[in-house]
């Protein structure tokens, strides 16, 4: 069984990724701003591949029934 994350990053992932940015020369409160924002994206475009894969799973079975029945 594979563990499940409900966070897309670590701690340690977040620290580098506003790292980079800080390095690049942003702010640190805004480098923080723009990582959380891309966080949700993130979570977001996830939230609804897994629902579309839910959706295809469920019409796929109910198509699957219909040619038996």
């Amino acid at each position: 069984m594979t563990k499940e994350r409900t966070k897309p990053f670590s701690k340690t992932e977040l620290k580098i990724l506003v790292f980079n940015r800080v390095k690049r020369g942003v702010p640190y409160e805004l480098a923080v701003e723009q990582v959380k924002a891309e966080i949700a994206q993130v979570s977001k475009v996830h939230y609804e591949a897994e629902k579309d894969k839910k959706d295809k799973a469920k019409n796929f079975k109910e198509e699957f029934e219909k040619l038996k029945g």
